[in-house]
């Protein structure tokens, strides 16, 4: 029962709001979307078609963009992979080598 009042509580206006922020695209096709139904409601077909085609251009970039941040944070995430795979050797030798010095030192000292 805690897990559906969550639910439902997360679907409140502030996250609508936030939704509709961080997505403008969408908020904007939705927009034109609706304004098409009205128009096709009042037969004024053609700017209709024209709002309808404008949503739909606008929902596609929208799909653009969400398709490129996560293929961006895909490959962020590889690179920081490769990163780390290619620090990790490189710091062990440093480390080794500081210590042979500080142990040569030590002995000369």
């Amino acid at each position: 029962m805690a897990d559906l009042d969550k639910q439902l509580n997360g679907f409140a206006p502030k996250s609508v709001a936030r939704h509709i922020k961080e997505n403008p695209h969408m908020a904007v096709s939705v927009g034109l979307f609706f304004c098409g139904g009205v128009a096709l409601w009042q037969d004024i077909t053609p700017l209709a078609g024209s709002l309808f085609g404008a949503g739909g251009a606008l929902l596609g970039a929208w799909i653009t963009e969400l398709n490129k941040r996560r293929a961006d944070a895909e490959d962020k995430a590889n690179k920081e992979k490769g990163a780390v795979a290619a620090l990790a050797p490189e710091l062990q030798r440093t480390v080794e080598r500081v210590r042979y010095i500080l142990d040569r030192s030590t002995a000369n000292f």
